[in-house]
């Protein structure tokens, strides 16, 4: 038997199946998720029409996350790029704002920041936190507070349980 874990214990494995066995039986995983062995093994062949498609949420995340793997851009933001996800606001201190609207869903609201900590080879990652649709306040009990206007500062407030009114951050990290 073979099996390959990510370091949080959840079947995972990038090249082939993360849990196999010597008959031919396996199991292809992505952190914990179960895929299809073609999402690991042929990620090329996932289309913005295959995840449109994907009803299940954590697979389709998946398929976002593998979305072009290899390539320069890809994943979340080659994904938003080629599914043509239109930029609402952008602020060089706080990031941009993107919205995705897909046919029988509701829409996808992310914004994109980034880290202002280089990395060890000096390169400043990028991140996409999903936030509500109407930039709803995420309060500590897990309600929602009021909307907000469409803006990426009020985006990243949100993410703290705050408006972008009362979001004034001092030092970045």
């Amino acid at each position: 038997m073979h099996l390959n874990r990510e370091e949080a214990g959840h079947l995972h494995c990038e090249v082939g199946p993360a849990l196999a066995y010597p008959s031919g039986w396996s199991w292809w995983h992505w952190h914990g998720v179960g895929v299809p062995q073609s999402v690991i093994e042929e990620p090329e062949r996932i289309t913005v029409e295959a995840i449109g498609e994907e009803r299940h949420p954590a697979l389709r995340r998946v398929m976002i996350e593998r979305y072009l793997w290899g390539q320069e851009t890809h994943g979340i933001a080659a994904y938003l790029r080629d599914a043509g996800a239109r930029r609402l606001d952008h602020d060089a201190a706080f990031g941009t704002l993107w919205y995705l609207e897909l046919a029988g869903e509701a829409p996808t609201l992310m914004v994109e920041v980034r880290n202002h900590s280089p990395e060890p080879d000096g390169a400043y990652r990028h991140f996409f936190l999903p936030v509500h649709p109407e930039l709803r306040l995420i309060l500590t009990d897990g309600t929602y507070g009021a909307a907000q206007r469409l803006s990426v500062r009020n985006a990243v407030a949100s993410t703290f349980g705050l408006s972008g009114a009362e979001y004034r951050p001092e030092v970045e990290t």
